[in-house]
C-alpha cells in the first residue's frame, strides 16, 4: 500500500500516468528506493536510476537528456551535488532523510520544491481515499 500510496502522490505532484514520465533515483538500495520503484510502476511511469558512480556532470545530462522534473534523493549530501548542476527540468528533490535548512534555501533559490518522501506518500494516500469513499 505504501508503493501505491507514493505512486500516487507522484501522479498528485503532476506526473502523468503515463510510460512517458521519468522518474529519478538518487539513492543507495533501501527500503524507500523500492517503495518509489513500485510506486512509479503501480502508474506505469519509468524509473531511472542516478548513481554517485557516474559523477555529478553525467547525472545532470541524463536528466537533461531524459527531461525528468522529479528526482527521489537519498540525502542531503546527494541533493547538494545534483543543485550544482541542477538542469531547468529539474522542478522537484522528494528526500528519503532529512535535510539541512541550508540545502532547502539553495534549492528554493534555484526554483526547485523540496519534499519530504512521507509528504508524498501522505498526498497518495489522501488522494486513494477519496477516491475509494
Amino acid at each position: 500500500m505504501r508503493a501505491k500510496n507514493f505512486g500516487s502522490g507522484l501522479v498528485s505532484l503532476g506526473l502523468e500516468p503515463s510510460p512517458r514520465s521519468f522518474v529519478g533515483i538518487y539513492s543507495q538500495n533501501c527500503p524507500e528506493w523500492i517503495l518509489a520503484e513500485q510506486g512509479a510502476y503501480c502508474y506505469s511511469m519509468v524509473i531511472v536510476p542516478l548513481y554517485d558512480t557516474l559523477g555529478p556532470d553525467a547525472c545532470a545530462y541524463i536528466i537533461q537528456q531524459a527531461e525528468i522534473g522529479i528526482v527521489v534523493c537519498e540525502d542531503d549530501a546527494k541533493c547538494n551535488l545534483l543543485l550544482d548542476k541542477a538542469p531547468k527540468c529539474l522542478r522537484k528533490l522528494i528526500t528519503m532523510k532529512e535535510i539541512r535548512p541550508a540545502t532547502n534555501q539553495r534549492a528554493k533559490n534555484r526554483g526547485i520544491e523540496m519534499l519530504r518522501f512521507e509528504e508524498v506518500e501522505r498526498l497518495g494516500a489522501a488522494k486513494n481515499n477519496k477516491e475509494v469513499v
